[in-house]
């Protein structure tokens, strides 16, 4: 996978740094945007969240994005992986957030998107292996309920988890 550091681009006005990381929040792009690939994608989301939603910048840590159309999934880090973004109201604070530029909203995700995202939660959960992986709905307060990461999540959640044990199972940090 490709990973490609984009935070000069991306980090916007967020400057606080997280105390400590409890959760890897699983988001995904549920089409609010027109679906372009790759850094268009991100830019597009960016974009999304700065004049829709009056962020100072993206509010994730990570953005996964089909390359092409039909093409390999890459990623692209948006933000210090330390800093308090805007991804999950009231709990940004004490969570990781790394989004797929796709809508998964009644659908499993393809496996090429559940691999690519397993990456980076390995990556994820090496830097802060005590944190737990969560859908945003997960840790949604009450008032702030979500569907994301799709209606079909409990059904793809647990394979996920499985793959970022194994992974980290085989090749310890």
């Amino acid at each position: 996978m490709n990973v490609f550091d984009v935070t000069r681009e991306f980090q916007g006005g967020f400057g606080a740094s997280r105390p400590s990381t409890r959760f890897l929040t699983v988001h995904h792009a549920d089409a609010n945007y027109p679906q372009v690939f790759g850094i268009d994608d991100v830019r597009a989301i960016a974009r999304y969240h700065v004049q829709s939603r009056g962020w100072a910048g993206i509010g994730y840590h990570e953005v996964l994005a089909e390359q092409t159309p039909g093409g390999p999934i890459a990623c692209y880090i948006v933000s210090s992986p330390l800093s308090v973004r805007a991804h999950v109201w009231g709990r940004n604070h004490e969570a990781w957030g790394i989004t797929m530029a796709a809508d998964m909203t009644k659908g499993i995700p393809p496996q090429k998107w559940v691999d690519a995202l397993a990456l980076r939660l390995v990556e994820a959960k090496k830097r802060w292996p005590s944190s737990v992986i969560m859908g945003h709905r997960d840790i949604a307060l009450k008032g702030h309920e979500t569907t994301c990461p799709g209606e079909k999540w409990a059904a793809w959640k647990p394979a996920l988890i499985a793959q970022v044990n194994h992974v980290l199972a085989v090749s310890p940090p």
